[in-house]
């Protein structure tokens, strides 16, 4: 979980009018009415709108090693990339809602309920919980319990379970988000056993039906309560 703070926090060190942060309002707008695949034979592009739709799947390919990465160093050099796509994607959202495309107080709030659940209603709260969650105070049983769950997806992408995009990442917050409501008394008993995590990974594939590649996770109750990246 440690990871997915450091992805936090990459937004929140970026000031409102950071350069990054208007090439993506650009592209949000760009992509949100022109789409993101090839143009028809009949469209037109120029070389700026190449360069956007370049940029933003270079993020989407980060976010992606993020997810699957084997190890915290791979996750953190990507986690820079993956915080952008994930505050392009709530932009392209807006855009797409015909709302305004939010500044950067609602951009964090956003991508947090989406990335750690819970209902956040201020940058500062954002900052508070990504602040605890590197020192590993407060809830430093809640990052332990999503790291493992985390590592779960992972695991399960290793052994050819395509598990790893957004039913995972929808999972994790969904987990976040549940865990931000216990009391810390009862964090210690809510945080899954290595025995029970092995048991749970090694019949993965039993549970989808021989390994199907059909998102069956998806269908759980917490795979539908984030957003879709």
């Amino acid at each position: 979980m440690g990871s997915i703070a450091r992805l936090m926090q990459h937004l929140l060190r970026l000031p409102g009018d950071d350069p990054q942060l208007v090439r993506l309002a650009a592209a949000a707008v760009l992509l949100a009415r022109e789409g993101r695949g090839p143009l028809q034979p009949s469209g037109w592009s120029t070389e700026e709108m190449d360069v956007q739709r370049a940029e933003v799947h270079r993020l989407e390919l980060a976010w992606r090693t993020f997810l699957g990465a084997p190890g915290p160093l791979v996750a953190d050099r990507s986690a820079g990339g993956a915080a952008l796509h994930l505050a392009f994607r709530e932009m392209e959202a807006a855009v797409k809602d015909g709302k305004p495309i939010p500044e950067r107080d609602e951009l964090l709030v956003r991508v947090a309920r989406a990335l750690l659940g819970g209902s956040y209603t201020t940058a500062y709260e954002v900052e508070a919980t990504v602040r605890s969650m590197l020192s590993g105070g407060g809830i430093g049983g809640l990052t332990a319990m999503a790291e493992d769950a985390l590592a779960t997806c992972l695991v399960s992408k290793q052994r050819g379970l395509d598990l790893a995009g957004a039913g995972c990442a929808s999972r994790v917050a969904c987990l976040v988000g549940s865990m931000l409501a216990l009391h810390p008394g009862q964090l210690e008993l809510a945080k899954p056993k290595p025995a029970a995590m092995a048991a749970a990974i090694a019949a993965t594939p039993q549970r989808l039906g021989g390994g199907r590649r059909d998102r069956a996770a998806s269908t759980s109750p917490a795979g539908s309560a984030a957003v879709v990246f």
